[in-house]
């Protein structure tokens, strides 16, 4: 049960290596870009996890680029253009579609072309499709198109492109580490599916609720999707100290809080945690490096030992919470593929 899903999964970091050979080859398609003209802003747009990959998508632009990045729903662009772009500007649009047959994100695409006279990227899993067929260019992660109805492996190529591209504007540190990215995601896999089932089949959790800040917030929010889709049950993303300011007065003993650390935010996400337990919340935390507050504040500690910044290690989160996603569906009996 669930075979394609847990295929996918497991598939990434072999994913990972061929969307590196092939962007970064003589014949890459993010090449072909270099000569369009990028009119910024640079707007990130999607459904679903493709909204979320863009939240993420818009941070590492904004930081790598020398261009503003920014992440807008598809359906929101679709029905309220005017709550975001009053007047006439320059920009342009980043359309995100694993199935490249969303409608919403094509008549968001339509919209801007129409009204603001933006150009259109868009990067999909299929070509010849309604959404590729919108856009002035378009780039085709084929090899991660996916059987199942999660994206799981789709999610994580097209952040690694979108992580490529901003690199590709004069990055060459961040090229690096995502060269990584592939053995150290391999071994994370390895590392931890046992406890991603272990902690899947003897938790008691009726609520699970993720925290990220920055380029992770995006993740927290495909992380509590994942939770939804798979295990059919009530989840949540906060950026980390919004859940001071009104939901922890849901959060109770069967509540598992997954708290995503990153370097940016560490310092407020560190004196969070002990608030955490002190709500009755069970706690996990997803770090490169455990440190004595974290350790002493969770009950779980997942640690990536990459030795990567923020932005190299964002692809290695991913697979991590898909897998716990994974068997707690099994473990509750859910019908996956």
């Amino acid at each position: 049960m669930g075979q394609h899903t847990i295929d996918e999964i497991h598939s990434q970091p072999e994913i990972w290596r061929r969307t590196l050979e092939t962007m970064l080859g003589t014949a890459s398609p993010l090449g072909e870009l270099d000569g369009f003209a990028l009119k910024g802003p640079v707007l990130f747009t999607g459904c679903g996890s493709s909204f979320y990959l863009s939240l993420a998508a818009a941070a590492v632009w904004s930081r790598f680029a020398s261009m503003p990045g920014m992440a807008l729903s598809a359906t929101d662009v679709m029905m309220y253009p005017e709550c975001h772009f009053p007047a006439p500007t320059q920009g342009t649009v980043v359309a995100i579609s694993r199935s490249g047959k969303t409608v919403e994100t094509r008549d968001a695409i339509c919209n801007l072309k129409q009204t603001q006279g933006w150009p259109a990227i868009g990067i999909t899993c299929n070509p010849a499709t309604v959404v590729a067929g919108a856009c002035d260019a378009a780039i085709i992660l084929a090899e991660a198109a996916e059987k199942s109805r999660f994206t799981t492996r789709a999610f994580t190529t097209t952040l690694l492109t979108a992580l490529l591209w901003a690199a590709r504007c004069g990055d060459c540190e961040l090229e690096k580490e995502l060269i990584r990215a592939p053995d150290l995601g391999a071994r994370l896999i390895e590392r931890y599916e046992p406890n991603a089932q272990d902690l899947a089949r003897s938790g008691n959790f009726d609520q699970y609720i993720y925290l990220g800040q920055g380029p992770y917030f995006g993740l927290a929010c495909e992380a509590m999707l994942k939770t939804k889709e798979m295990a059919c049950t009530p989840a949540e993303a906060y950026h980390s100290q919004e859940l001071l300011h009104g939901p922890r007065y849901a959060v109770g003993s069967s509540t598992l809080i997954v708290v995503l650390l990153s370097d940016g935010g560490s310092k407020w996400q560190l004196e969070l945690l002990p608030k955490l337990k002190g709500f009755g919340a069970q706690v996990l935390v997803i770090c490169d490096r455990v440190s004595k507050e974290v350790s002493g504040h969770s009950d779980w500690v997942w640690e990536l030992n990459s030795g990567l910044s923020d932005y190299g290690r964002l692809l290695l989160v991913m697979p991590l919470v898909q897998l716990f996603a994974y068997y707690r569906a099994l473990t509750l009996g859910k019908t996956l593929d």
